[in-house]
């Protein structure tokens, strides 16, 4: 079974955050399991197995390689780890014996360092013969999880402002560890068959002692002011950087030389880790990245300070000699400066949008006032951020007053949807149908099949008319927007007659929720989450027992035949809205399932128990007994929590948050059995 790093290491940021009295500091970096042992490729918790055919070389090299340590000479352990290397045995080596290695490189490194400036010519070959047996085994150790050594000799290439060295070492590094996720190794140690090698190296994740080094490289690439190869480091990793607050003790440390520019490389390391946060995994050249999780985690997660960190360190780096972010697309990008970023479209109008989200409209004006002085030319999708950001706090005069910037060619259908939300929001239901006819005025009508149609409509557009509409008490006038939408189109959607649902729902108005429902299966549409859950709040409006047994006979009167993914999306839903009430439903769900003949499996349980565990509404006592009857449910059912559910459980512990929900975690993880746990670099 394995469990994911970052969980380790997600228990081990809590404990420090916490700063448990009972628990000494000194302990805490060893909380993950991995850094104590070496982070071998495959899910075993010590090294992988040896090949029986390598068993007789692999216990005499090792032997060798023992008593080369304990002699403690680098040039007697270094030739015994390059046979080692040779017959391809060094991935097998014991931990103990891996941390040895790193801590004879640390011992030596220093005494190397200072007679590497000797005048003798012998005196100098000899020692950089050995600073290279160094670098080799100090390289291993890192590769292996003890970076010791490696941090060491980094930091000392730093001191000297010996940039291309430290780029040549974390080439080897990286090489190192990709060599030890080759399947070549794992393929034989099973059958002594050579296999083909990865082609595409993965991203270096995250251990212990890995920020480091990576800081390290970023740093010394601060020497050259090379933004571009710093973005690429650490775009190629999974490894975050030192936090900013700490990297100056982190760099002092080191003794670093009054000519070191330490203000510059904290704002340089600073100002590349806030280039990633935005580009994700794309490639830094792109306009409109392909994967902005890492900004967009940040708005869902309502970490506002991070993302205005983040946007202020873009903001400064559009300025000054040495500026590395543009705030629209330069010319010539490559040749003319280092500006290896921009902030396109997806990025202004996602910092809007994602700071309205989170209730700080006067940070989004911000972001917008910049735009002006920066004379950034605005597209409809930055005004409809803009729009929506006022819609939603009702504030319809600013909104209005963004509208009337839009130029009237370039507003399109959905510049006018949320000028139009807006509008519904603010209770202004005439001037939002004044603007939904204008809107179809604008964009055609023309004639199909003899009827007149509106062409440029979306569903999207006339649900959001229907649901404004709704919220104002105009019902009949929605209802006259839904005869539209049938006759001359757009075709209502499944979400259409949800919002109709809704609204049904909570004025508790059972003959028309009844007659949307037939609508839904007469006109073969699917229904969707949403609709359940709608339905699930009626009944259970109706104090009626068997609610769920009711759903059941209300898809069958649908016609609609859910499978297993449906039913398990239902639970997640559920298990997300929290309460008891919910919980229980979802636990009703379940056995409905079964009765009914579809299959359950370990996700339709772990969604279960995670929501349990994530759910703060409940007493202590009342998460326990139904997280209890959970897991017998599982155990009845032959099911045993296998590496996702114990993955979910510790994850659900530490969102709770709190020492109780870091301690219930560590109890998890600990539960877990050592042969279960991977260790993969």
């Amino acid at each position: 079974m394995q469990v994911h790093r970052r969980t380790s290491l997600s228990i081990c940021e809590c404990f420090k955050s916490l700063k448990h009295k009972s628990i000494p500091s000194r302990h805490l970096q060893f909380t993950s399991t991995y850094s104590s042992r070496g982070p071998p490729t495959k899910p075993h918790h010590g090294p992988p197995r040896v090949p029986p055919s390598l068993n007789n070389n692999f216990s005499s090299g090792l032997s060798d390689l023992r008593v080369a340590l304990s002699m403690g000479s680098l040039k007697d352990v270094t030739q015994r780890y390059q046979k080692l290397r040779e017959q391809e045995l060094t991935p097998f080596l014991p931990h103990m014996e891996v941390r040895d290695i790193s801590q004879l490189v640390v011992r030596i490194l220093p005494s190397l360092l200072r007679t590497s400036q000797a005048k003798s010519i012998a005196t100098a070959s000899a020692t950089a013969r050995a600073l290279q047996d160094a670098d080799e085994l100090a390289i291993y150790a890192a590769a292996r999880g003890e970076t010791a050594a490696f941090q060491l000799r980094l930091g000392a290439l730093l001191v000297n402002g010996d940039v291309d060295t430290v780029m040549e070492l974390w080439r080897r590094f990286r090489g190192c560890v990709e060599d030890m996720l080759k399947p070549q190794r794992v393929a034989r140690a099973a059958s002594d068959q050579p296999v083909s090698v990865l082609t595409r190296p993965p991203r270096l994740t995250n251990l212990p002692g890995r920020p480091e080094l990576v800081t390290l490289v970023l740093s010394a690439l601060a020497l050259r002011n090379d933004f571009r190869s710093a973005l690429a480091v650490l775009s190629g990793t999974a490894v975050p950087i030192i936090a900013e607050s700490k990297l100056e003790e982190f760099l002092n440390s080191f003794k670093l030389p009054p000519t070191i520019p330490l203000e510059h490389i904290i704002r340089f390391v600073s100002n590349v880790d806030a280039a990633k946060s935005v580009l994700g995994r794309s490639k830094p050249e792109g306009s409109r990245p392909k994967d902005m999780h890492p900004l967009i985690k940040m708005f869902a997660n309502r970490d506002v300070n991070k993302a205005w960190s983040v946007y202020q360190s873009l903001i400064q780096g559009c300025e000054g000699p040495n500026r590395w972010c543009s705030p629209v697309k330069p010319q010539g990008v490559e040749e003319e400066n280092n500006s290896l970023v921009y902030m396109g479209e997806f990025l202004w109008s996602s910092f809007i949008s994602g700071f309205a989200r989170c209730h700080r409209l006067e940070l989004a004006e911000q972001v917008w006032m910049d735009m002006d002085r920066f004379n950034v030319v605005r597209t409809p999708t930055i005004y409809n951020a803009m729009i929506d950001a006022y819609g939603k706090r009702g504030d319809v005069e600013n909104a209005q007053e963004i509208w009337d910037q839009i130029a009237p060619e370039s507003r399109d259908v959905y510049t006018y949807t949320t000028m139009m939300s807006a509008l519904f929001q603010a209770h202004h239901p005439v001037e939002g149908l004044v603007m939904f006819e204008e809107m179809k005025l604008q964009f055609g009508q023309g004639m199909v099949n003899g009827r007149l149609t509106t062409r440029g409509l979306t569903p999207i557009a006339c649900n959001a008319v229907i649901h404004g509409l709704l919220i104002c008490n105009r019902p009949e006038v929605a209802n006259s927007i839904l005869d539209m939408m049938r006759t001359d189109g757009p075709k209502p959607d499944t979400v259409t007659y949800n919002t109709f649902l809704r609204n049904y729902e909570i004025k508790n108005n059972m003959v028309a929720f009844q007659a949307t429902l037939r609508s839904i299966a007469q006109e073969g549409l699917q229904p969707d989450v949403f609709t359940y859950t709608t339905i699930l709040d009626l009944l259970l409006r109706t104090n009626k027992e068997n609610t769920v047994g009711r759903l059941f006979d209300i898809m069958s009167e649908m016609n609609v035949n859910p499978n297993e993914a449906t039913y398990t999306t239902i639970v997640d839903s559920l298990m997300r809205r929290k309460g008891k009430r919910n919980i229980q439903l979802a636990l009703d769900l379940a056995e409905k399932m079964e009765q009914e003949g579809v299959q359950t499996n370990e996700v339709t349980y772990t969604s279960i128990v995670a929501g349990i565990r994530r759910d703060d509404t409940l007493a202590p006592e009342v998460s326990r007994r139904l997280f209890e009857e959970v897991l017998n449910r599982m155990r009845a059912r032959g099911m045993e929590p296998n590496r996702v559910t114990y993955n979910f459980l510790i994850e659900a512990c530490l969102q709770r948050g709190g020492p109780d929900g870091v301690e219930e975690a560590m109890m998890w993880f600990r539960s877990i059995g050592k042969d279960w746990v991977s260790y993969e670099t």
